[in-house]
């Protein structure tokens, strides 16, 4: 009915994504500077009081940035977004499993030639076995395709990708998905845009 019910302020910090999950619990990442770009999650339970927060350095560069997240049933929360791998160089995507309690199960990066590609979001199937990001992937200095990539073997600590897609149509310039969502059926809807 829109009562407020709770709100949040914190300095510094630059959210880009949220999640609820079944129980209430509220997520946001995202990333805040300190030094360098650093990536951070925050989960808060249904009265807005703190669960925990975590921070994220591992990319080894100047940039960690998380972009997405969603939960599973099991409560393990799968976070994505990018980093970079040699100071101010190329961007590369991410995805970081978290245990209920915040701490990090396993990081997996990938890489997709050299002039970087990242995920701006991704989403975990109902029976926690499959994850799908999706974001961009540059081609040349002034073009991007959109690009999709379906992780299996999610609950164990080898993810690895099992289908992909680099472009879905014959596009120019800065094209991408920014969102994605798994129906009951397995299928993959990603929503973005084409700039011809």
């Amino acid at each position: 009915n829109g009562t407020f019910a709770w709100g949040k302020t914190a300095g510094n910090l630059h959210p880009q994504g949220n999640h609820i999950d079944s129980s209430g619990n509220y997520y946001t990442v995202g990333w805040y500077y300190s030094t360098n770009v650093r990536a951070y999650i925050a989960k808060f339970n249904s009265s807005g009081t703190l669960t925990y927060h975590r921070e994220y350095t591992g990319g080894g560069g100047l940039k960690d940035v998380y972009t997405g997240v969603s939960t599973g049933p099991s409560g393990n929360t799968y976070v994505c977004g990018y980093y970079d791998i040699t100071s101010g160089g190329a961007v590369y995507p991410m995805i970081t499993k978290y245990n209920p309690s915040g701490t990090i199960l396993y990081q997996r990066g990938r890489q997709l030639g050299t002039l970087g590609n990242l995920y701006l979001d991704g989403k975990v199937n109902s029976s926690e076995t499959a994850y799908v990001a999706v974001g961009y992937y540059r081609t040349t200095a002034s073009r991007t395709n959109p690009l999709i990539e379906y992780w299996t073997g999610i609950g164990t600590s080898t993810p690895t990708i099992s289908w992909a897609k680099y472009s879905i149509t014959a596009v120019n310039s800065f094209s991408r998905f920014i969102s994605v969502e798994i129906d009951s059926g397995g299928n993959v809807i990603a929503v973005g845009s084409i700039d011809n």
